[in-house]
């Protein structure tokens, strides 16, 4: 039987300095090929929720590439169709234009499972997996018990409250009212759903508000 490189890490694993708070290992392939600028450079590929690292055999290459960065993930070459020693393995490309090909053994079959981690967790949300963010903020709260008033007891949706932001710089008044006319994200999707509007133009009524969002990308009035 062959054996596979790439093997899933133990739950809570640290394998590298540096690990963030909820940053679980999914994968790492252990003899994996970077086609750097200068030649081929031996290595590892380590795979968490929020990066991808490699780390060269000669400890000189070194670089983690955040999966957020990812636009798309490609296979090189077939297992059973010899082009060459790095016709076979993944290309990476990135939304800062970098291109990482990596090159993978065929006999020991370790593209698979590398090719699909990165397809799942690089885009979670076609996946229906969590985003990263919410990983990292559990683990974080999990970490240590809560301190009354400490950061880690506060709700970040609860920070911001449209409506005392907005008494704070004497909204309502005269010339401005705080208005409903968004609460269901009904009008303006894309605002939020307290808006504060000039008192004259609510004093016109909804129809003049929608004929002047019909002029507006998205009913985003000024």
């Amino acid at each position: 039987m062959v054996q596979v490189a790439a093997t899933r890490a133990a739950s809570g694993e640290m394998c590298f300095p540096g690990q963030l708070p909820g940053e679980k290992v999914e994968n790492i392939d252990r003899n994996i090929g970077y086609l750097s600028p200068i030649g081929k450079i031996t290595g590892r590929v380590i795979l968490t929720r929020f990066r991808l690292r490699f780390e060269g055999s000669d400890e000189k290459c070194q670089f983690d590439v955040p999966l957020g960065c990812i636009s798309k993930v490609e296979k090189v070459g077939h297992s059973t169709v010899s082009r060459g020693e790095h016709a076979y393995g993944i290309l990476i490309s990135c939304k800062d234009m970098r291109h990482l090909r990596f090159t993978c053994q065929p006999s020991t079959h370790s593209r698979r499972p590398l090719f699909d981690a990165l397809l799942r967790y690089a885009f979670p949300v076609t996946n229906k997996e969590p985003l990263y963010a919410f990983l990292y903020a559990k683990a974080v709260r999990e970490s240590s018990p809560p301190v009354t008033g400490s950061r880690s007891m506060i709700d970040g949706w609860t920070i911001y409250d449209a409506k005392v932001e907005l008494n704070r710089l004497g909204v309502p008044n005269e010339q401005w009212i705080i208005s409903q006319l968004n609460h269901n994200y009904d009008f303006a999707d894309t605002y939020p759903r307290v808006l504060s509007i000039p008192a004259a133009v609510e004093a016109k009524g909804r129809e003049f508000i929608e004929r002047v969002g019909e002029h507006r990308s998205r009913q985003r009035i000024p």
